[in-house]
């Protein structure tokens, strides 16, 4: 059983994500927490990646979530989450859904990316963090 704020991050990233995509917020909450029940999405350092594939999406959607307190997440370091990287992607596109999967792995391993996220003060840098090769 995860912590009460891991499950408000959650509530509150499923229904920012279902405006933004038009996906119902359910079917993304649902998705979320089934691919947690599994398994941690914690990456360490501070960092999770929450991801799922989701019925009713048309695209594949990446968002940050930069949380006001640190929540315990069952980090394999231990460490609290509170930068949440969030991937969904068509159910139709598991293929889609492991490329950017991977793509993020890789630019999550450079801690300064962690530290770009953080301090990002918009989009514009949040995306530049997460581009940058």
């Amino acid at each position: 059983m995860r912590p009460e704020g891991f499950h408000d991050a959650f509530e509150e990233i499923a229904k920012a994500l279902a405006e933004a995509s038009g996906a119902a917020p359910g079917s993304i909450l649902a998705a979320l927490r089934e691919r947690e029940r599994t398994h941690s999405t914690a990456w360490g350092g501070g960092i999770a990646v929450p991801h799922a594939r989701v019925l009713g999406l048309s695209r594949s959607v990446v968002a940050v979530a930069r949380l006001a307190s640190p929540i315990e997440y069952g980090a394999p370091d231990g460490c609290p989450v509170d930068v949440l990287v969030v991937l969904l992607s068509p159910t139709d596109e598991p293929a889609e859904h492991l490329r950017l999967l991977a793509r993020l792995a890789r630019r999550l391993r450079d801690s300064s990316v962690a530290a770009k996220l953080r301090a990002a003060g918009d989009d514009a840098a949040v995306r530049a963090a997460l581009d940058a090769e």
